[in-house]
């Protein structure tokens, strides 16, 4: 059923009262309702519309689409923020690195891995076999601490990375995807 504008007082005292209360409960016109009192002439059109109090509808939209986007990360990923090789068993394909290369070597392929991936170096210790860095979220800005560790196995040098985030519960898949780039990054040096 179309509403339309009306100059008759009695017309638009029965319409709008009903209108701003259906809407209202669907939450589509904010608390505000259509605002049936004053038609507007569009510029572009040229004849009288309604408009429509959208500023409730907007924020509605935002925190479904807020809810929607919560149950849907938490279905896809663990709600963990600290995601280690060979130990985290929600990414049971995240596994350490083996090489059957020089000890030096591995660790200046580490450490370029880990600067193509822009993180930022704190500390290095290659007698501890550790690569201390920073890693910088691009959306919200959020850093992790990434821990690269490299281990002497016999003839082999076993390499683990640990990335873990400062703040919240979860983080996304955010902390998994670094290490894989990581590994990547690492087995084209190597």
């Amino acid at each position: 059923m179309a509403i339309k504008y009306s100059r008759e007082p009695a017309v638009r005292a029965a319409i709008i009262p009903q209108t701003k209360t259906i809407l209202g409960y669907i939450g589509i016109a904010g608390c505000d309702g259509l605002n049936l009192h004053r038609p507007s002439l569009s510029p572009i059109q040229g004849k009288t519309t309604m408009r429509l109090n959208t500023l409730g509808g907007i924020n509605l939209l935002l925190a479904a689409f807020a809810i929607v986007l919560g149950v849907a990360a938490t279905a896809l990923w663990p709600m963990i923020n600290d995601v280690k090789t060979g130990e985290t068993p929600q990414y049971p394909d995240i596994h350490p690195q083996r090489f059957a290369q020089p000890y030096d070597r591995v660790f200046n392929a580490a450490l370029a891995a880990a600067g193509a991936l822009r993180l930022d170096i704190s500390a290095q210790d290659r007698e501890q076999g550790e690569i201390r860095a920073v890693a910088t979220t691009a959306l919200l800005r959020f850093r992790d601490d990434v821990t690269i560790t490299l281990r002497r196995d016999g003839a082999s040098v076993e390499v683990n990375v640990r990335s873990r985030s400062r703040v919240g519960k979860g983080d996304f898949g955010t902390n998994a995807r670094r290490i894989r780039r990581f590994q990547e990054e690492l087995a084209k040096r190597l």
